[in-house]
């Protein structure tokens, strides 16, 4: 005697949710590739703002902490000075209002490969037990902040402190 076998397969019910299932998968998995790329990206745009920000600041720490053969002490750009001429820049002060939208090195080379960047430079006098403390007068420390901004969203401020004594 022979006996039928039964042959079985997928219904359309279980087709279905096996669609279901592996589309749910893939939605998930797509949201973690989105997520991972969103933080690479982040993570190369404060990449470049650390790089950004931190070579302006070695470069004004290598300035005099006043205008050469001057006594006296202001904050800002002295008499003759151009405002965004990093190689005519002798002092630490001279920085203070910088806004930098095209980016140059500090003999004034434009930057290559740096769209949409802004850096920003204010100068201050601090006190010296309290470096954090802004001061009205002189002190022989000035405190220098330095802003990276991409596309207006600032990505880091960096402090770096210059002393009369350096």
């Amino acid at each position: 005697m022979i006996r039928a076998r039964s042959i079985r397969g997928f219904t359309i019910v279980e087709a279905a949710m096996s669609m279901i299932v592996v589309s749910l998968m893939l939605a998930a998995a797509m949201g973690v590739s989105a997520s991972v790329a969103r933080l690479h990206a982040a993570d190369g745009e404060l990449s470049t703002a650390i790089v950004l920000a931190d070579a302006l600041a070695d470069e004004i720490r290598d300035r005099s902490y006043r205008e050469p053969g001057s006594v006296s002490d202001t904050i800002g750009l002295d008499a003759g000075e151009i405002s965004g001429d990093h190689a005519a820049y002798d002092d630490v002060d001279d920085y203070h209002g910088l806004v930098e939208s095209t980016l140059t090195d500090r003999s004034g080379e434009k930057i290559q490969g740096i769209a949409n960047w802004e850096r920003r430079v204010t100068v201050e006098w601090v006190t010296l037990s309290e470096p954090g403390k802004p001061s009205a007068i002189t002190t022989g420390l000035k405190r220098i902040t330095i802003q990276a901004s991409h596309a207006g969203r600032v990505i880091v401020t960096r402090h770096a402190l210059r002393s009369a004594a350096h």
